[in-house]
């Protein structure tokens, strides 16, 4: 069977409440938001995907605090499929340690981009003061959101392998 004429996994959902994640990184995301920090509790439109003007959302927050979790993927960042296509066929002549250096930097700079646009909506949204988190992964997840606002939350060696078994989950 061919990879186009496979199922799609069905995006994950809480049949209990009316909420459906974007990826399975978002819904370990708020599985680990809701279990360990305090009385934290996904509501749609409230503290997940929380609309903050111009038809976006921000996917989580948190005890006043707006968290998008967006890991960099090149292949999703670049707007033009041209450049996308001229950059990978570049990076096939450079050097390993090189290109992981260019990696690096490109994948820092979207991350900056993204986060400058998304800041801009959440000051329009919730005032100048709203603060922003931008998690690119379950380490940051950790540190940034979970050491901060979490009560009774475990190393970061076994969080990232609970984050990364809800990822894994399939439904």
């Amino acid at each position: 069977m061919s990879q186009f004429n496979q199922p799609r996994a069905r995006l994950p959902t809480l049949p209990d409440r009316p909420i459906t994640f974007a990826s399975y990184a978002e819904y370990a995301a708020g599985m680990l938001l809701e279990r360990y920090i305090g009385d934290y509790e996904l509501k749609m439109g409230h503290t997940f995907q929380v609309p903050i003007g111009h038809n976006k959302q921000c996917d989580f927050l948190v005890n006043g605090v707006f968290v998008e979790f967006h890991p960099i993927n090149l292949r999703h960042e670049f707007s033009d499929r041209q450049a996308a296509r001229q950059f990978g066929e570049a990076m096939r002549h450079v050097a390993h340690p090189f290109r992981q250096q260019i990696v690096n930097a490109i994948k820092n700079e979207f991350a900056e981009k993204y986060y400058q646009r998304r800041k801009f909506l959440v000051s329009m949204h919730g005032g100048k003061d709203s603060e922003l988190i931008v998690c690119q992964d379950p380490i940051d997840l950790y540190h940034l959101v979970i050491k901060r606002f979490g009560v009774g939350y475990p190393k970061q060696a076994n969080f990232i392998n609970e984050f990364n078994a809800l990822a894994r989950q399939r439904f």
